[in-house]
């Protein structure tokens, strides 16, 4: 890890205690969001919304805490490799999760269609 762009001391004038307090606030507020956006029944559409709001929320926070991104990319770019492979290789198994789950769900649909059909025409 590569550590020469961390800084060597914190700016005195910040009151990391109301800074933690506003992101906190900041923080559920965003989370808010969220939760609504997770209740209309598109399919990814959460996903998106939580990735919009990240994008956003992460830098603000950064930048509330006077930390400029070179100060936050301190891995070399063999660590950040793997970071990126541990990443991806988690994508693939959530999104192998969500389409295996949605198979299940169409399936037992169409057995219960099935049986119901079935006891109806009797």
């Amino acid at each position: 890890m590569k550590l020469d762009k961390i800084p060597e001391r914190l700016d005195p004038s910040l009151d990391l205690e109301q800074i933690r307090d506003e992101c906190l606030e900041l923080t559920k507020k965003r989370a808010y969001y969220s939760a609504g956006a997770a209740v209309i029944p598109v399919p990814f559409m959460d996903v998106v919304i939580d990735v919009g709001i990240l994008s956003q929320l992460i830098p603000e926070i950064n930048a509330r805490f006077g930390l400029s991104p070179e100060q936050i990319s301190v891995y070399d770019p063999k660590t950040r490799q793997i970071h990126w492979q541990e990443l991806r290789k988690r994508g693939v198994e959530f999104s192998g999760l969500v389409v295996a789950r949605t198979a299940v769900k169409k399936s037992l649909n169409n057995v219960a269609a099935k049986v119901m059909i079935k006891q109806v025409t009797k």
